[in-house]
């Protein structure tokens, strides 16, 4: 009589990460359609196939997983418009180019607005967490203000306004129309939207160069 094989250890690392794949996917999903306070961890726990015990061995509270759902999708965010950053395009066309990597990563996971409902809703509930998820809408400031500030030094961007004021506009007029999509349509129009609120921004921005 044989017995069965324990398992290596590299396969339940597999299996662990892949627990919490699921579990993150699928919170991600409850976040972006409910909000923190909406979301209900039966249902999360539900809809990942889990049992309670296979769930909490990994998050030991909603606030935890929504901390590990933003962190999650910040790197996903990050990973799908770093793609878009060269140094050598002008900086409106970079701003453009960007602009649409965040409607097609938007377009191919919706998963990526949560981060936009969680932030805020935990940074209230749990100040002391605010650094951290404040890090995940810096980044994209931080991103809009380099391609600003080149666009300054090169000459074809507006420098009359500072280029973090311009980018916190910039982050705050894109949220907006985000967020409208959302309820206008289900996020269904948010490439049209934003294509005109870069039209507009672009007349805003530029310089304005002698014929």
């Amino acid at each position: 009589m044989t017995s069965e094989a324990t398992p290596s250890p590299r396969t339940q690392a597999q299996r662990s990460s892949q627990t919490r794949r699921t579990i993150l996917d699928r919170a991600a999903e409850a976040f972006a359609q409910d909000g923190f306070a909406g979301t209900s961890l039966n249902d999360v726990i539900a809809g990942s196939g889990l049992t309670k015990g296979a769930f909490y061995f990994h998050f030991p509270s909603k606030e935890a997983l929504a901390v590990a759902v933003v962190d999650d999708l910040r790197e996903q965010w990050t990973a799908a418009v770093s793609t878009a950053v060269d140094p050598r395009t002008p900086a409106p066309v970079q701003a453009q180019n960007l602009a649409a990597q965040v409607v097609d990563a938007y377009s191919r996971n919706r998963s990526l607005r949560a981060i936009g409902r969680l932030v805020p809703d935990l940074a209230a509930a749990r100040p002391d967490l605010a650094p951290q998820l404040q890090a995940s809408l810096f980044l994209w400031i931080d991103l809009i203000e380099s391609v600003v500030d080149r666009g300054q030094q090169e000459g074809s961007i507006r420098s009359d306004l500072g280029s973090r004021e311009i980018a916190e506009t910039v982050f705050a007029a894109f949220s907006g129309v985000e967020e409208q999509s959302e309820l206008m349509s289900q996020g269904a129009d948010v490439s049209v939207r934003i294509s005109t609120l870069m039209a507009l921004l672009s007349t805003g921005m530029t310089t304005t160069k002698p014929a």
